[in-house]
């Protein structure tokens, strides 16, 4: 019964997920309400989602909950960072026993008692971390590898969210491009169907 209700609250939580990131607003609050739900499914105190950016480094995008205020003193992070080596390593980890001479993020996330952090990358279709998801709990020994299924599934969805938004994107902006240079040349030019030879545009 135990095992069964478990089953069905991931599936509840990977539907909600799946809706938010499928619904018509805008990619910052599809995000949003996706972290919401993992947030409540957890019942964390905290997540951050950090996306790789043109320079080499991580930045943060996303952040909801307790660690709110210490995600946002260290909002972009390097190589030396404990979220850049998950990117590399590209594996779900947990920490529990924090190390004393830790990095900054971390020493910051224990200022704001988090006992518990679990790191979740987010991977493009070609399986190429651009991102991790960082949850953080105030209870010790919080998180488990039983867990790491699901929530490597919700990170790969998140992670389609993501370039999913990027290529509409991409696409808007070479549908304007196209259209200044199309607009703006001052030689006559002419789209035809190329059966019907109907003007398309002009």
């Amino acid at each position: 019964e135990e095992e069964r209700e478990r089953h069905t609250n991931e599936l509840s939580t990977l539907c909600s997920i799946y809706s938010a990131l499928n619904a018509s607003a805008d990619l910052k609050a599809r995000i949003n309400q996706a972290v919401e739900e993992l947030l409540n499914f957890l019942s964390a105190d905290g997540i951050c989602i950090y996306l790789l950016d043109d320079d080499g480094r991580y930045h943060l995008r996303y952040c909801q909950g307790l660690s709110e205020d210490a995600c946002r003193q260290v909002s972009i992070l390097d190589e030396n960072s404990i979220i850049h080596r998950i990117a590399q390593i590209n594996e779900y980890t947990i920490y529990e026993d924090l190390p004393e001479e830790c990095p900054d993020e971390i020493c910051l996330l224990e200022k704001e008692n988090i006992a518990s952090i679990a790191y979740v990358p987010i991977n493009s279709k070609e399986n190429k971390t651009f991102g991790v998801i960082r949850v953080g709990s105030k209870k010790p020994m919080y998180f488990s590898h039983e867990q790491k299924n699901v929530l490597e599934l919700i990170g790969n969805r998140i992670g389609v969210g993501i370039e999913n938004a990027r290529l509409q994107e991409q696409y808007i902006k070479s549908e304007k491009k196209y259209r200044t240079l199309f607009n703006s040349d001052p030689h006559p030019k002419f789209i035809l169907d190329r059966k019907t030879f109907e003007i398309l545009d002009m």
